[in-house]
């Protein structure tokens, strides 16, 4: 389609004009979408995840933590079929990827009293935890995976 005159112009114009970036609350503009591979995004949502569930915890909406990366509500299930499948990799990363094979012979070593045993037990998850810097409470987001994995012990059949 062809323009004339005034029109054409007009078009030009909006043509060079860089896109509008969409606005959040409080007037601050949106980050700016990359493209990245595939991997890569998921890494990214996975980071983004574990500090906006340490902060919101699990209630908190897919669509905020989409909209707080700046990219889709469906790009996140482009990675994880469901927001579980989401929580269950945040899990994954701050918990299950910190586990030494040596804390389970160390919680069933019955000479020392379970006090000890726990003392020494948490003692080291914390060390291994601060090697890690996550920049996120991770106490708050501890007692948030331990709820949702009570929820999901008392809804699932035994």
């Amino acid at each position: 389609m062809r323009f004339s005159g005034k029109m054409a112009k007009k078009a030009q114009k909006t043509a060079k004009q860089p896109a509008r970036r969409r606005t959040e609350a409080g007037g601050r503009t949106a980050p700016k979408r990359r493209n990245m591979r595939a991997v890569d995004r998921e890494r990214a949502i996975v980071d983004e995840a574990i500090r906006f569930f340490a902060e919101r915890g699990f209630e908190g909406q897919t669509r905020e933590l989409a909209k707080r990366m700046g990219i889709t509500h469906s790009g996140i299930y482009r990675h994880f079929p469901s927001k579980e499948a989401l929580i269950e990799r945040v899990y994954q990363e701050v918990y299950l990827s910190r586990w030494s094979p040596d804390w389970g012979a160390l919680i069933r070593d019955r000479a020392l009293p379970l006090e000890a045993r726990l003392t020494r037990f948490l003692s080291r998850l914390c060390r291994a935890c601060v090697r890690v810097q996550l920049g996120t409470d991770l106490r708050v987001l501890r007692h948030e995976v331990v709820r949702h994995h009570r929820s999901l012990s008392r809804s699932s059949p035994p």
